[in-house]
């Protein structure tokens, strides 16, 4: 996360069963507000990471309910850190077209030689 006051804002499109992981560090004492919408909700999910010890790691997990697109916002509130997210996909498809890639690049490149 970039050292910044202004609360950072990204998205993420997820499938039923797919999880966020957000992964705190915090620098010193530190409250880190996480803040997840999906619009189709009309409410919110949050939480609030309160660290009491300097160079500490909380880990916070979220499990997409449904398909759509989930915007998340992370804010350190108190003191400073950095914040990684990860997104866990149940189903594969994201990698499904690199298989696919490489049988369209070797029959083309067998078509080529014969």
């Amino acid at each position: 996360m970039v050292p910044t006051t202004e609360p950072l804002t990204y998205g993420a499109s997820l499938l039923t069963g797919d999880t966020l992981e957000f992964s705190v560090r915090a620098e010193n004492d530190s409250t880190v507000r996480i803040e997840i919408v999906k619009e189709e909700w009309g409410g919110r999910f949050s939480r609030i990471a309160l660290t009491s010890q300097v160079e500490i790691q909380v880990s916070i997990d979220f499990e997409a309910d449904g398909k759509g697109f989930y915007s998340y916002t992370v804010e350190f509130t108190e003191g400073s850190g950095e914040v990684v997210v990860d997104v866990d996909r149940k189903l594969l498809i994201d990698f499904i077209i690199y298989p696919l890639g490489i049988v369209c690049l070797i029959f083309g490149i067998s078509q080529e030689k014969g």
